[in-house]
Order: C-alpha cells, then sequence, then structure tokens
C-alpha cells in the first residue's frame, strides 16, 4: 500500500533529520538550525509547482513569497562575523535541509497521490522511526536515562499533531500557500515563546522579519 512505502520513506527522513539537527543544534544553536529546517519548505513546494503544476492565487503567491523572504530576518544576527563551515558543518547543514524538505515532501506526496486515511500513514512513518531510533539507542545508549522520556513523548506527540493537521491543511489549499506558512508560523512562535519566557531580546531585524511574516499570514489567507 502507498502509506506504507511512503510512510517508511517519510520515517527514515525523519531520523536521518534529528540524527543531524541535535549536532548542528550544538555547532550553531536553535537560531540556525531552526531556521534551515523551516527554509527546506522550498523543497515541497518547488517540486509541487514543478512535478504537479499548483499555482496559487496573486495574494497567495505574494504572501508565500513574502513568507519565505521572512524566514532569514528571523534568523541573522546584526553584527555577527561571517563563519566558515569545515566539511563536517557544510554536511549537517545540507543534511538537514534535504532531509527535512523530504519529510515534507512524503506527507504531500501521500496527499497528492489520493491517500484519505492520515492514520494508518502516520502511524507507518512514526512506527519506522521509533523502530530506527530505538535500534541506534540500543547501540548507543551514553549519556541517556529515563528522564530524557517525558520531553520525548511530548516532542513526538507535537510532531504527530502537526503532521496530521498538515495533512489536513494540504487537503484544501495548494502546498506553495501551506508550507511557506507552516514554516513561517512556527519561527514566528519559537522568536515569540523565546521572548515570553526565557527573555530573549527581540533584535529590530526579527522584528521586522516578525512584521513581514504577520502581512505574509494575512495575504495567504486570501482568496
Amino acid at each position: 500500500p502507498q502509506e506504507l512505502s511512503i510512510g517508511i520513506l517519510g520515517g527514515l527522513a525523519y531520523v536521518g533529520t534529528f540524527s543531524m539537527y541535535f549536532p548542528l543544534m550544538r555547532l550553531r544553536g536553535v537560531s540556525i538550525s531552526s531556521a534551515v529546517v523551516r527554509l527546506a519548505a522550498a523543497l515541497p513546494v518547488l517540486v509541487s509547482i514543478l512535478a504537479w503544476g499548483e499555482r496559487p492565487t496573486l495574494f497567495q503567491g505574494i504572501g508565500a513569497f513574502l513568507a519565505l523572504g521572512a524566514l532569514p530576518l528571523l534568523t541573522i544576527e546584526p553584527g555577527e562575523r561571517a563563519w566558515h563551515l569545515d566539511v563536517r558543518r557544510s554536511l549537517l547543514l545540507l543534511g538537514l535541509f534535504v532531509g527535512s524538505g523530504l519529510c515534507s515532501l512524503s506527507v504531500k506526496t501521500y496527499q497528492q497521490l489520493g491517500g484519505e486515511a492520515s492514520s494508518p500513514f502516520l502511524a507507518t512513518l512514526f512506527g519506522t522511526a521509533a523502530v530506527i531510533a530505538t535500534m541506534v539507542w540500543v547501540w548507543q545508549r551514553r549519556g541517556s536515562s529515563w528522564r530524557d522520556l517525558p520531553s520525548g513523548i511530548a516532542l513526538g506527540f507535537c510532531n504527530a499533531l502537526a503532521n496530521l493537521s498538515l495533512l489536513g491543511a494540504l487537503r484544501s489549499l495548494p502546498s506553495v500557500v501551506v508550507f511557506p506558512f507552516y514554516s513561517v508560523v512556527g519561527l514566528l512562535y519559537l522568536h515569540l515563546f523565546a521572548s515570553l519566557v526565557w527573555k530573549e531580546r527581540i533584535r529590530r531585524l526579527e522584528a521586522f522579519g516578525m512584521g513581514i511574516a504577520l502581512v505574509a499570514i494575512a495575504l495567504m489567507n486570501l482568496r
């Protein structure tokens, strides 16, 4: 069945993405890593336009363009010196971008091929990811403990809910609208949460990016 094959491939991409996300987060921090994940929305958008002929309305297209343009503004740190990537960092960045894009593309592919039942597909996707992650954990358990379980379960629940919502959105809206909206709102939420809970200061460039993001969200909801 298609939900089985696509779900397995999506699960493989999911595990691979997380295996690169955490090392990169230690090297470059949350902002850069999250930006790469969000910018990977360009991959399913590009495939949707080239392979499936999707076309947004004028306002939705402008909103999607603004959303993608707002993502770098939410992560650039003014005055930061240019950083030179070594081979490992370059591969992690590239791998994270491709892996994240493939995760989103698997969801879009399932929907595009006529998949209606979300539960079997998501069960296959997260089941595959769970099996592979468990095998890796058994092979290399150093540094882990039972205290990691609650946060891991919460993360898995949030991701399952996000993918379920993504499938629902893709059934009624074009990918060129859904994925930029999904990406920019997630990054916007991350910045606001960090500001309110962790008291991180929002820079002018970030505030400008948030403003563009809000305009983009409004335009993408116009028909």
